[in-house]
């Protein structure tokens, strides 16, 4: 294989890809084209069946009109017959067995062209059903599609996400920094808190040594008061 010839291959195969790619993204322009060639056919064949119609309506019609006159040449016949009219019985006779020469071939005709139009007339039923079916395909195909469409922009949507998807990673990166100050948050609350004992603690400490030198003072004052009224009762009591 020569190099063009390779190349065309290719170009080829690309126009192919790309027309294969086209008539999948507009599926139902396809359909319609394909609708609308068997309406085509179908009217096609409705007009050739309307043709064998007509022909069998004119050989029946013939041939009804041919066994009306046979019964009326026979008719007349019998009448020769009976007045034994000689000038006329032997045309009546010979006018008579043309006609039985020609109805049969007539009839053996007509019975084809019955035949023939019953096919027909299936081939166009037939043709009928299958754009009916070929409408229903279409509806079911896009609505089909529309739906795949629709579950694989979410896929892929889903995908990027978890993926390639930068706003995402700013989330987590958000998400671990708020754990993180939460987390800071409650070990300085906890530090605190235990500060806050601790001053709570020795705050109650130091009132109790305020309060115990307090309560020793008066016990002092109490015990000198005491002992200055001994002294007074000791001077003023009676003399012997």
């Amino acid at each position: 294989m020569g190099l063009f010839s390779r190349i065309w291959n290719i170009i080829k195969g690309i126009l192919f890809e790309g027309v294969e790619k086209a008539e999948v993204k507009n599926a139902g322009v396809v359909f319609d084209q394909a609708i609308r060639a068997k309406i085509d056919r179908y009217h096609r064949l409705r007009d050739a069946v309307g043709g064998l119609e007509a022909n069998r309506i004119r050989m029946e019609t013939r041939l009804n009109e041919l066994k009306r006159t046979l019964e009326e040449v026979e008719s007349d016949l019998r009448a020769a017959i009976a007045n034994e009219n000689e000038t006329l019985g032997p045309i009546l006779l010979q006018k008579k067995q043309e006609l039985e020469t020609q109805i049969p071939p007539l009839e053996r005709e007509l019975e084809q062209a019955v035949a023939e139009l019953k096919d027909h007339m299936q081939n166009l039923t037939m043709a009928q059903a299958d754009i009916q079916r070929l409408r229903q395909e279409k509806e079911r195909a896009l609505a089909t599609a529309e739906t795949d469409l629709l579950r694989k922009e979410i896929e892929d949507e889903i995908a990027h996400l978890s993926v390639d998807s930068s706003e995402m990673a700013a989330l987590d990166n958000v998400r671990q920094r708020l754990d993180k100050l939460h987390g800071e948050a409650q070990v300085a609350k906890k530090l605190g808190e235990t500060d806050i004992n601790r001053q709570l603690q020795s705050l109650r400490a130091e009132s109790r040594a305020t309060n115990a030198k307090s309560d020793f003072k008066k016990l002092v004052e109490m015990s000198k008061a005491q002992a200055a009224g001994g002294k007074v009762e000791k001077t003023l009591g009676p003399k012997e």
